[in-house]
């Protein structure tokens, strides 16, 4: 048998296009995900809106005195200064610290504001906008302002917010310069008024830290290991005596059919496995999806994977009404199809796939592509394995249904020639 399993893998490796779709065709893909969704990621974890203040840094590190009440009893108080004042230590507050809302620079007039704006359109560190204080009023002026939809893009959505937020507090510090002036000699009611409202906790409700991409990098991995069946299809091809001299051969030696199909199931299985280990090795080193600690959970969810495939293309070639030649291209045609509700082919398809899930979530059920992503995304997220021994689970059993249908192919069959 071990001769035998040699030579079948041998032979599985040396056929024209198995190894291209099933192990070469998954990296280059893979390459281009690394290429085009790394933009993704760090784009979301951006913390900063970049804007452009008008006025002078120093303007919130101004003396304390300016508050004080003697300022106020010698009639030295002025409201223009005042809300100058307010303004500038809410910009500042909202610029300081690593995790700070906004990356502030500064411009001496709103023109040039303006052109600092102008200029960093289309570069990776675009202002969200300008703003700046003048006659008794907040000025807020928005990068790309020009139609309704872009007014409403993250970063000038942010500033906008921010500004609105201000002009509702500056009103209520108005209305208490009218009751009371003296309560603003305390320079601190300044600062904590107008400081940043840290009125949420950030927490993670999932094992890992969210990424963008990686749910395209968990069905790069469900569409490969289904390429993976074209690795059972021809080797269970190659076994029938009237395939070739060399099967002719092997079906009139020592070793009995059956165990000749076990040892092309085993080489098939093997093959599979080792092709998306390769390409989960890649995704981690190349990719940086970290798995971390769930690598071993990963490696049983690719040996479910790889079974279920092999088993797909056993029983694909058990059809006998269809032609050798095009089940290689059925196969294909099935699995990029299966990689639709996985979400493989860029966000529209995530979408779909997302409300497919919500609406029929029948569909997923009998989706092996879907499964193998589901498997490795619920391993990352969730803080136990049960779900992803589930969708392991519905691998497997979706492998012996198709051992099942392929079984009339793994009997001895007879020929009235070879």
């Amino acid at each position: 048998m071990q001769a035998s399993f040699k030579y079948s893998l041998l032979q599985m490796i040396r056929v024209p296009g198995v190894l291209i779709w099933t192990l070469v065709f998954p990296l280059v893909l893979g390459s281009l995900f690394v290429l085009m969704l790394g933009s993704l990621d760090d784009h979301a974890e951006e913390a900063q809106v970049n804007v452009v203040v008008v006025g002078d840094e120093r303007a919130a590190g101004a003396d304390d005195s300016f508050f004080s009440e003697e300022a106020f009893n010698e009639g030295a108080f002025d409201e223009e200064a005042l809300g100058t004042r307010a303004f500038a230590t809410f910009i500042d507050a909202l610029g300081k610290g690593d995790d700070a809302l906004f990356h502030i620079a500064y411009a001496a007039s709103p023109e040039e504001a303006a052109d600092m704006v102008r200029a960093s359109l289309g570069t990776d560190s675009e202002y969200a906008g300008y703003v700046f204080y003048e006659g008794g009023e907040v000025h807020t002026v928005l990068a790309k302002a020009t139609t309704p939809t872009e007014a409403y893009e993250i970063e000038p959505s942010i500033l906008m917010m921010v500004m609105d937020r201000y002009v509702a507090e500056e009103a209520l510090f108005k209305d208490l310069l009218q009751k009371d002036p003296a309560a603003l000699a305390d320079s601190s009611l300044m600062a904590s008024s107008m400081a940043p409202i840290n009125a949420t906790i950030q927490a993670s409700v999932t094992e890992s830290q969210p990424h963008e991409s990686w749910r395209y990098y968990f069905a790069l991995l469900g569409m490969a290991a289904f390429f993976g069946a074209n690795l059972g299809l021809v080797g269970f091809q190659q076994i029938r005596a009237n395939a070739s001299a060399l099967a002719a051969r092997r079906s009139l030696g020592t070793l009995g059919h059956g165990k000749t199909a076990l040892v092309t199931l085993l080489a098939s299985w093997l093959l599979a496995f080792l092709s998306l280990i390769i390409l989960l090795g890649y995704i981690m080193v190349v990719g940086g999806v970290d798995f971390g600690e769930h690598t071993g959970i990963c490696i049983l969810i690719c040996l479910a994977a790889s079974l279920c495939a092999t088993a797909l293309g056993c029983a694909l070639s058990a059809i006998s009404k269809i032609p050798d030649q095009a089940k290689g291209g059925i196969l294909s045609g099935l699995v990029c199809l299966a990689s639709v509700f996985a979400g493989l082919y860029g966000q529209p398809t995530m979408d779909f796939a997302d409300a497919v899930s919500q609406s029929a979530p029948w569909a997923d059920a009998i989706n092996p592509v879907v499964q193998v992503c589901q498997a490795f995304y619920a391993t990352m997220y969730y803080d136990t394995y049960a779900q992803a021994y589930a969708h392991a689970g519905i691998l497997l059993v979706m492998a012996l249904i198709f051992f099942i249908l392929s079984a009339r192919s793994l009997r001895r069959q007879r020929y009235a020639s070879l």
